[in-house]
């Protein structure tokens, strides 16, 4: 997921105005969350399944939220595992 561009945030943002009467407070906080941690997904996204030597990857699906199943084993082989998709889940 790459960070979004001034005017994506932009577009993103007058969307979530928009809609914010529409919305639950529980909704609307978490698509204000998604929409302001862009940098911070793309970090995930860079560490969760990097390669370690010996064959092991880092796991940290247990941040992320459409990593399932999520689990807590941090070092594990490496593998083609369910939860190892290239991007996390984007709210609209």
């Amino acid at each position: 997921m790459p960070i979004k561009t001034k005017e994506e945030f932009k577009a993103a943002w007058d969307k979530m105005i928009r809609k914010w009467p529409e919305r639950s407070l529980w909704k609307n906080i978490q698509t204000f969350v998604n929409l302001i941690d862009d940098p911070i997904d793309w970090l995930k996204e860079k560490i969760h399944g990097a390669h370690l030597p010996f064959g092991y990857e880092i796991n940290i699906s247990v941040l992320m939220v459409n990593r399932v199943p999520n689990t807590w084993d941090i070092i594990r082989k490496q593998g083609d595992y369910p939860n190892s998709d290239p991007e996390d889940k984007e709210g609209d």
